[in-house]
């Protein structure tokens, strides 16, 4: 929403909003030790990856609350058999899709609605700072509601803290929410849950290749192109003396077949049948080499070093958690063409030693 929308939609929601609670559609107003907590991050892969410590924390904080938790069908993956989640549901909120993904209908959010308000949750954390969401949580009746408001909808909020900004990465501000409610998130990795199953098939389809490539992103500016790609496979099989993985999503087969085509001798294409097998191949890897984009947070939470590749964004706020990460970028930092194979080969071929 533009800023003057912002203006309106909070002197709107500022009017309107009493007079909600009034007639009561607001119950149980009070800090009294939650009974159920509503969690809601409806985005992409990595966002909701960067969120898995404050998971943690708010289960550690109130072990006896039921956690739920509401994300995109496409991210829901990451979050399955994690232990401190109760329920996960799909929330594919219409404000939060791409394009081509599938948004709910006004029906299906008014259904959902109903139904979270008859669980009569306690309080819900918004990990988004979106107002639609923040009226969602509202409309759903839950008496504490904690997030961020600086594109408005800071009445819709009881807990309205100070937003972030660029130079505070993601999951430091997602941390900030849940200490809010008394949790202790720094105590916590990013983390994704996978079976003992599903970990021997990531090892039995990588085979012999320890080393994984990633060829795409969401965006095509967050992309090498496919000749610097093949460029810099070259060059680090030629100094790590091994061979690579190239895998990617459905939409990103041409560019998998041509980088492999750049160096067949190199490389090998490994097909990825779900999100949690791409999960398992990344944990199965050595290293994991990829883009600004969900895979590379997944490494992450798989405890797999990565070497992530930088062009536009900003690593400060966005590059994925912890030590086992190495951002790559290029002089010119709007340009991810400039990086140079060698100086990622070197980092690999230093990663492998470790």
């Amino acid at each position: 929403m533009s800023g003057l929308i912002h203006k309106l939609f909070d002197g709107l929601s500022a009017l309107l909003f009493p007079l909600y609670e009034l007639t009561g559609g607001i119950e149980g107003k009070g800090h009294k030790p939650p009974k159920k907590i509503l969690l809601i991050k409806p985005d992409h892969l990595g966002d909701v990856v960067l969120t898995t410590p404050a998971i943690a924390a708010v289960h550690d904080h109130f072990p006896k609350a039921e956690i739920w938790y509401l994300a995109k069908s496409t991210s829901l993956p990451v979050l399955q058999n994690n232990p401190a989640i109760s329920r996960l549901i799909e929330f594919n909120a219409p404000w939060c899709c791409r394009l081509g993904e599938k948004a709910m209908t006004i029906g299906e959010l008014s259904k959902l609605s109903r139904l979270l308000r008859r669980e009569r949750f306690d309080i819900s954390v918004a990990f988004q700072d979106n107002a639609r969401t923040h009226l969602f949580a509202a409309y759903c009746g839950i008496p504490r509601r904690l997030g961020y408001a600086p594109r408005g909808g800071k009445h819709l909020l009881t807990d309205n803290l100070p937003p972030p900004n660029e130079d505070e990465h993601a999951l430091i501000s997602h941390n900030r929410l849940v200490k809010a409610i008394g949790a202790k998130p720094d105590e916590f990795p990013t983390q994704i849950f996978l079976t003992e199953e599903e970990e021997k098939e990531g090892k039995s389809s990588l085979a012999e290749c320890s080393l994984l490539f990633h060829v795409g992103a969401a965006h095509a500016g967050k992309m090498v192109s496919v000749e610097l790609g093949g460029r810099i496979m070259k060059a680090v099989a030629q100094s790590c003396h091994c061979k690579i993985a190239l895998i990617g999503g459905k939409a990103e087969q041409e560019r998998v077949k041509a980088i492999h085509s750049q160096c067949a001798e190199e490389t090998k294409v490994v097909p990825t049948t779900s999100l949690r097998h791409l999960a398992a191949l990344i944990k199965a890897a050595r290293v994991f080499i990829g883009h600004d984009s969900g895979p590379g947070h997944i490494s992450s939470a798989v405890s797999t070093n990565s070497v992530i590749l930088f062009g536009q964004g900003n690593p400060t706020r966005w590059a994925p958690w912890g030590d086992q990460a190495r951002v790559v970028r290029a002089n010119d930092c709007k340009n991810i063409e400039a990086i140079e194979p060698k100086e990622v080969a070197d980092i690999v071929k230093e990663l492998l030693t470790e």
